[in-house]
């Protein structure tokens, strides 16, 4: 008899709500959002006036103003950094899979360890910055490259 669901794709299931319940965690025990003042405030002011600084990303501060300024709170910016980082994570460990072999339980415990447990990760995940957004755009491109 045949399994019901394929193998791989119940490990990556299998991680992915892994994770998601890990940053949810995270996320009950502290919605608070973090300032880095100049590029928070850069991104902040983006997302209330439209005008863009030279020196700062042009699109992030219009993803403020679409998850944060219209519903008036930062915790659906929050949300999406959190989600970001399982998508980072995911990568993480699909990287690991490709580079060092077969070896899931490695995979999941370096995914689970990154999303979970490393500081700067929690810590960037908080603050109203460009960073945690760009990280699974970032590797990505390190995947396919």
């Amino acid at each position: 008899m045949r399994p019901l669901v394929n193998p791989l794709l119940r490990f990556w299931l299998g991680l992915f709500v892994l994770l998601v319940a890990v940053r949810g965690v995270w996320l009950v025990l502290d919605w608070t959002p973090m300032l880095f003042l100049g590029d928070s405030a850069s991104y902040i002011s983006t997302a209330r006036t439209g005008w863009i600084p030279p020196d700062r990303s042009f699109v992030y501060g219009y993803v403020v103003r679409l998850v944060a300024v219209w519903p008036g709170s930062l915790r659906g910016l929050l949300s999406l950094q959190a989600a970001c980082s399982v998508v980072a994570a995911l990568l993480l460990a699909a990287s690991i899979l490709e580079t060092i072999g077969r070896r899931p339980a490695l995979a999941v415990l370096f995914a689970v360890a990154w999303a979970g447990l490393e500081p700067l990760a929690l810590l960037w995940e908080r603050y109203v910055m460009a960073e945690t957004c760009a990280l699974p755009l970032f590797g990505a491109f390190v995947s396919i490259v």
